[in-house]
C-alpha cells in the first residue's frame, strides 16, 4: 500500500498499479482465469516499483529500489520456474517404450 503523500506523483508515473495485497486478494477469491495472469500482475509489481524509481521527474525516487526490485523478480522467475506447473506448455507426448514405467516428470500425476 503505498503512503498517500506519495499518490498523487505515482498515479502520474505508473499506468496500471498492483500492489501483494491486491494479487493476494484475487488468488484468494479466485478472480484469475489462469496461471499466467498471476504471474503477469507479480512482474508488473516489480516493473511499476522499476519505473517509479527510475523515472527522472520523480524526486521522491530510490535508485537501489530498482536493483532490489530486479533481484526479486528474477527470484520470483526462478521460483516459478521450479515450483509451478508448465501450464503454458502441453503434456509431453507419451513415450511408446514407457508402458509401465514410472515416469521422471514430478508434475506428470496433476496433469
Amino acid at each position: 500500500v503505498l503512503h498517500p503523500e506519495l499518490m498523487s506523483v505515482y498515479s502520474k508515473i505508473v499506468e496500471n498499479p498492483v500492489d501483494l495485497g491486491k494479487v493476494c486478494r484475487r488468488l484468494r477469491r479466485r478472480q484469475y482465469d489462469n496461471l499466467r495472469d498471476v504471474k503477469i500482475d507479480v512482474w508488473r509489481i516489480f516493473a511499476n516499483c522499476v519505473k517509479y524509481n527510475s523515472h527522472p521527474t520523480n524526486k521522491d525516487a530510490v535508485p537501489s529500489f530498482v536493483s532490489i526490485a530486479l533481484h526479486l523478480r528474477d527470484l520470483f522467475n526462478d521460483l516459478w520456474q521450479e515450483h509451478m506447473l508448465p501450464s503454458d506448455f502441453p503434456p509431453p507426448a507419451p513415450s511408446s517404450s514407457g508402458k509401465g514405467k514410472k515416469s521422471n516428470d514430478p508434475h506428470a500425476s496433476l496433469r
